[in-house]
């Protein structure tokens, strides 16, 4: 036996009194709070089933930007790894007195980057002038 019905039966063995009329007035309350109850229930069952549809879209249009993403980007060219010069580096140090760079009793380690294999000609202080 439910409350509400516990209540409409006490209020039926109270009828014509005061008492009888608080049992019934909360025996409606109690029906209308429960018809509240079910309504807002519903709501947010309905609500929830929304909720939950706008997720696997999302989670759909997601997949599918992060597709197209690499679909572009398997069509660009792979990024090429080039080697770097540092023989400027190397020389322009060497020529400042970085002690790293000094080698032996010569002023610097010069790398020569002349696409000829002669040697060059020694200076001498005639010439250097």
């Amino acid at each position: 036996m439910t409350l509400h019905e516990k209540l409409t039966a006490a209020a039926q063995a109270h009828k014509g009194t005061e008492l009888a009329g608080l049992l019934q007035w909360a025996a409606l309350h109690i029906q209308a709070q429960g018809e509240a109850l079910d309504e807002a229930r519903e709501e947010l069952a309905t609500e929830e089933a929304e909720r939950v549809r706008l997720e696997a879209a999302l989670h759909t249009a997601k997949l599918a930007a992060e597709a197209a993403v690499r679909s572009i980007g398997a069509a660009l060219m792979p990024p090429i790894e080039l080697g770097r010069d540092m023989v400027a580096h190397i020389n322009l140090m060497a020529a400042h007195g970085d002690p790293d760079y000094i080698k032996g009793a010569n002023s610097c380690r010069h790398i020569d980057t002349r696409s000829t294999t002669k040697p060059r000609k020694a200076k001498t202080a005639k010439e250097g002038a």
